[in-house]
């Protein structure tokens, strides 16, 4: 896919057969916050790039495709692997990709689980999630459940 052009949460793509977004905790090489030139400078580099994508999340009804450079990474199949291997209460070992009010996101290698809010042990004096966790952390995370069918996890 071919990086048309970008906005504040990530890149647009497009080729001859569709378009699409990639949000920018998807992308490979993003491993920390950026400060806003900062995110405007990385994200323009993306600009005229050939790209290498996997589809998460596609809405036809929408006609709304997310794409994933990360998930690309992985190898066939490691996915559905990793969803049929893993079970509940597992420790595994994961880096943080994404951060939002209601939790993080963990990839375990090719595929994303989330942290809920509600699930997080917050360290003593800390009240918001990214006083403690920041994009590209390592982190070791706890298989709390497993939706095979809708390929979630809850860590």
């Amino acid at each position: 896919m071919n990086v048309v052009s970008h906005n504040y949460g990530g890149i647009l793509v497009a080729s001859e057969d569709c378009h699409g977004f990639v949000p920018i905790s998807h992308l490979i090489d993003m491993l920390s916050e950026l400060a806003e030139d900062d995110r405007e400078q990385y994200l323009s580099s993306y600009l005229d790039r050939k790209v290498s994508l996997k589809v998460i999340e596609c809405d036809p009804v929408k006609e709304r495709i997310v794409f994933s450079e990360r998930a690309a990474l992985a190898k066939k199949g490691k996915r559905n692997a990793l969803l049929h291997n893993l079970k509940e209460d597992d420790i595994i070992k994961g880096v943080v990709t994404n951060i939002a009010k209601f939790g993080a996101f963990v990839d375990l290698g090719g595929l994303e689980g989330l942290i809920h809010i509600s699930s997080m042990n917050f360290p003593t004096g800390c009240t918001h999630i990214d006083e403690f966790l920041y994009l590209g952390q390592p982190i070791k995370v706890c298989i709390l459940n497993i939706d095979a069918q809708k390929c979630r996890l809850g860590l």
